[in-house]
């Protein structure tokens, strides 16, 4: 599979898992698809990273061009869901600090290994004090993907990734249930669970032939703007139909 086609599944599953959240009630069926989204757009950061990394002036128009779509972003990521950051919850700034986080890790592992393991879960930390839109486990995730890449072992991302998956549904349901009754936890796993789609995730990206396919200078910034363009629409119909 190319990296075209990853694209445009991680879209369109971003598209239902937002529009699940904006106009069908947080439909639990459409948020376990829309888990597959992030993964795949963090595989790709990571393939991004990796190709620009030794070349400082494509790494520098990557992250810049990364940073502008994410403040575009920002009004239309609010207004659908309501947030109130001071830096801005939108995914876009979560792959921001998943590149920064990636070039710290980088910098300090060639010397110091601990220090750049450390410097994983500062980054993780961070992201969830700035309650950014995956927080801490967007970091994880992204980092699960870069190890897999330098060691090119399908066990570390499977293992990984499920581990990571299976915690943050975990996190999820305790952090969610009002009271230890059993009535309480049910209600909880059963709208917990569609983190669980992160896991399936995992098959397409390792379906991945390493080829970009098809590509152009129009079709890289559509990726790009189809973020806050998706927003805009979709608020737009929730306007419109009161939901």
């Amino acid at each position: 599979m190319s990296g075209l086609a990853l694209k445009i599944i991680a879209i369109i599953s971003m598209t239902l898992d937002h529009a699940s959240k904006l106009l069908f009630d947080n439909n639990s069926v459409l948020i376990f698809i829309g888990r597959i989204a992030f993964p795949i757009f963090s595989y790709m950061l990571v393939q991004g990273y990796i190709n620009t990394k030794n070349d400082k002036k494509r790494l520098g128009k990557y992250i810049i061009r990364l940073l502008i779509f994410a403040l575009i972003s920002e009004i239309p990521y609010r207004l659908c869901f309501n947030n109130s950051n001071l830096i801005g919850g939108n995914v876009l700034f979560e792959l921001l600090f998943g590149i920064f986080a990636l070039m710290l890790y980088d910098y300090l592992s060639k010397d110091y290994k601990l220090l750049g393991l450390v410097s994983i879960f500062s980054f993780a930390l961070l992201s969830f004090g700035l309650n950014l839109d995956w927080g801490f486990w967007g970091i994880l995730i992204i980092f699960a993907f870069y190890f897999y890449e330098k060691s090119n072992k399908k066990v570390i991302l499977e293992v990984s990734l499920t581990s990571i998956c299976l915690l943050m549904t975990c996190f999820y349901i305790i952090t969610s249930v009002k009271s230890y009754d059993f009535a309480s936890i049910i209600n909880s796993l059963k709208t917990e669970y569609a983190t669980l789609g992160i896991i399936f995730s995992i098959p397409i990206i390792l379906s991945y032939n390493k080829k970009r396919g098809f590509s152009s200078k129009f079709l890289q910034l559509f990726f790009y703007a189809y973020y806050p363009l998706h927003l805009i629409i979709l608020y737009l119909l929730k306007t419109l139909l009161g939901t």
